[in-house]
């Protein structure tokens, strides 16, 4: 079936009673990316000539505990375990949205089922001056009233807008009610429960409702107070009747539409969207129309039967020379089969046939580049469980999930993989960011990187490679060494040649710094491959274990911990010359935050959590003037606008370097422990997205 089909199989869906539908999961992939992109397509059908597509928006919905029945916003209480009583969609706009999608992630396994409640049944249960009264624009929903009930102009049949908390909230800040409109609503409030009890929508997991929001109520019963439900909402202002229209025109209009369908999935494609892009630029609606080879082969990948999404992967590989997909899904599944060579060089092609996507001809915002090394890192799957499953980019390359602003910025994707990269014509952008994390790992595509700027001539730059290659461990280390109130242990860079003879690798190590040693493979993180040594004997072991045909770094250990054994580890970012902290965490062991120290130690001692409200809060007075000029001078020699730093406060009080590189992962996993380091984290997102800012200058001129 095409595309055209599949939104004439929506439209009439939800134009004719029950005015919803659920759509299956297929092969343990969630149907809701398939059925978004039809109602967008849907959505850009009804859209007048002159009118440009909006984004395609998306919600996770999930339990907040924090949220509450009768805070402020009354879009909180859905946040809530309590039951959800029947109601419309942004029921306090004028025109609330026309058709909302809900997929269901992971469901609630005790409770959470949909209720439905149709605007046909209601108004057979209401007598006559009962819907007189409802259709008086007199009702406080949002700022100004409006009516509950409506008749549609095309269709002359009843439509609904009404949530009764957003009423009641409305009386809350001044509106008014007579006793007789309270009773009223009460019997319309009556009249639908008794209709949403008999009615149960239990969603499972990969499963989507869609309903349109003008002709149905829905509501949900109660969920488990520990609930881990997830849920992907989606909501569109799609006029239906114009969509009908376009939908029943001749063929040269439906040739015109398809034209601005196409359209209408680059700019999918340039929102990061690119799962509805698919769907619309090859003109298929479902995603189990066969017809589709490459999205038949994601759902074979998703359910990790690569027997058959392997041919499917290759066909279009040898038959479609430009396509990117194809060599990225086979390098995730020879990584996943552990064939690191063949999933290097997939990686490889895949650049090499597109080193920009994302490229964003449609965008308003400014564009921000942002370039990849495809050198040294992996593409691996995401979890199956995962609310949007596919890949993932791993290693050497720094994640700006919480860092870019992408409701201020469109990010461009550059994927550097070796000197050639320098050749590629570039499309327009703003600024340049070098978001290769590791000089160690990704060696020859930041030299792509250094030939691309020798023929670019960005404006804008953001961390460049020569700043970059300041960050390697024995370099870092020696600035903290030259740095008067810094410290660091001594670091060694073994080449890997070297250590095809361990006992001379070791003899080199021990002529260069006392025990404990610690060892790690260069170009490696999160302690991969990291080892301390107390001995000879356990450092000859360490250096056997480590990545073979690799360079090394031996750094003596210091041991900062205080009187009682206790470590600690702060982290900070340095944004356009200022430091923002974002952690200060303790633990009994040397390897600070690898063994959940913020659940299984700080928890249970007030004093850490304290300690780390200070440093967050009040990082300047936490460190001192001297200690904070230090630092900063350090981090200014490296000359990077962005990087991370982690460091620990011996017991004389000197700042002790760990490691200084933009590779630091910057998330809120610990948030919901730890609320109080929020503030923090966002700060330091608000100054990264102000150093953008502040590049770019007036972008309207």
């Amino acid at each position: 079936m095409d595309l055209i089909s599949e939104m004439k199989r929506m439209l009439v869906s939800l134009t004719t009673p029950p005015y919803y539908y659920v759509v299956p999961a297929r092969h343990g992939t969630a149907s809701w990316r398939a059925e978004s992109a039809i109602a967008y397509a849907l959505y850009v059908s009804g859209l007048g000539a002159t009118e440009e597509p909006k984004r395609l928006g998306a919600t996770r919905v999930t339990l907040n505990k924090k949220a509450s029945a009768i805070e402020d916003a009354v879009t909180r209480y859905s946040r809530t375990e309590l039951a959800l009583e029947a109601h419309t969609d942004s029921s306090q706009q004028r025109s609330p949205q026309s058709i909302v999608l809900f997929g269901m992630s992971r469901p609630d396994l005790h409770g959470g089922e949909n209720q439905i409640v149709t605007v046909d049944e209601l108004v057979k249960t209401l007598p006559s001056d009962l819907i007189g009264e409802l259709q008086k624009p007199i009702w406080p929903l949002g700022k100004k009233p409006k009516s509950i009930l409506n008749k549609n102009k095309v269709s002359n049949c009843f439509e609904i807008s009404y949530y009764r908390k957003q009423l009641d909230r409305s009386v809350e800040l001044g509106a008014l009610l007579t006793n007789t409109q309270r009773a009223m609503l009460d019997h319309l409030d009556d009249k639908i429960q008794a209709l949403a009890s008999n009615s149960n929508v239990k969603l499972q997991r990969g499963e989507t409702l869609v309903l349109n929001n003008h002709k149905v109520l829905h509501g949900r019963s109660a969920l488990a107070s520990d609930s881990n439900r997830v849920m992907i909402r989606y909501r569109l202002s799609v006029n239906l009747a114009e969509a009908d229209q376009a939908l029943g025109a001749d063929a040269a209009a439906l040739q015109a539409l398809k034209t601005q369908l196409i359209e209408a999935s680059h700019r999918l494609e340039a929102q990061g969207r690119s799962s509805q892009a698919t769907v619309i630029s090859q003109d298929i609606g479902a995603i189990e129309d066969p017809s589709d080879v490459l999205s038949t082969a994601k759902d074979w990948c998703t359910a990790r039967d690569f027997d058959r999404a392997t041919p499917l992967l290759m066909k279009i590989l040898n038959e479609n020379p430009e396509n990117f997909d194809a060599p990225y899904y086979l390098s995730a599944i020879a990584t996943h089969q552990n064939d690191d060579e063949r999933a290097k060089h997939l990686l490889t092609l895949a650049s090499q046939r597109k080193p920009f996507l994302k490229i964003g001809r449609h965008t308003q915002k400014p564009i921000v580049l942002k370039v990849r090394p495809f050198e040294g890192t992996k593409v691996k799957f995401k979890a199956t469980s995962d609310v949007k499953p596919g890949t993932r980019l791993v290693g050497g390359q720094l994640s700006t999930k919480h860092w870019i602003d992408k409701h201020q910025f469109h990010v461009m994707l550059g994927n550097a993989v070796d000197e050639t990269f320098g050749d590629t014509a570039a499309p327009h952008f703003d600024v340049f960011f070098n978001a290769i994390s590791d000089v160690d790992a990704s060696p020859t595509a930041l030299k792509g990187v250094d030939n691309f700027i020798a023929a670019h001539s960005p404006r804008q730059i953001i961390n460049h490679p020569d700043a970059l290659r300041r960050t390697q461990r024995d370099i870092v280390a020696g600035f903290a060494r030259d740095t008067e109130g810094l410290w660091a242990g001594q670091t060694l860079r073994i080449p890997s040649e070297a250590l095809a003879s361990p006992d001379k690798a070791v003899s080199l190590i021990e002529a260069a710094m006392p025990y404990p040693i610690l060892t790690r493979s260069a170009g490696t993180h999160t302690g991969s491959t990291l080892s301390l040594s107390k001995n000879r004997a356990s450092l000859a072991t360490a250096l056997n274990a480590l990545k073979p045909n690799t360079d090394a770094y031996a750094t003596e250990f210091v041991d900062i911990s205080d009187a009682s054994g206790v470590f600690q580890k702060i982290r900070c970012f340095f944004i356009d010359g200022q430091l923002y902290p974002i952690h200060n965490l303790r633990s009994h062991n040397w390897e600070v935050g690898r063994r959940g120290d913020r659940l299984q130690v700080m928890s249970r001692e007030p004093w850490m959590r304290d300690d780390e409200i200070h440093c967050l809060d009040r990082f300047n007075d936490y460190l001192g003037r001297d200690r904070l000029a230090a630092l900063t001078q350090f981090m200014a020699k490296i000359g990077l606008e962005f990087c991370g730093v982690d460091f620990g406060i011996d017991p004389q009080g000197q700042v002790v370097i760990f490691e200084a590189n933009p590779a630091m992962r910057h998330h809120y996993d610990h948030v919901a422990v730890a609320p109080y380091i929020k503030p923090a984290h966002d700060t330091a997102s608000k100054a990264f997205n102000q150093m953008i800012i502040a590049r770019i200058g007036d972008f309207s001129s």
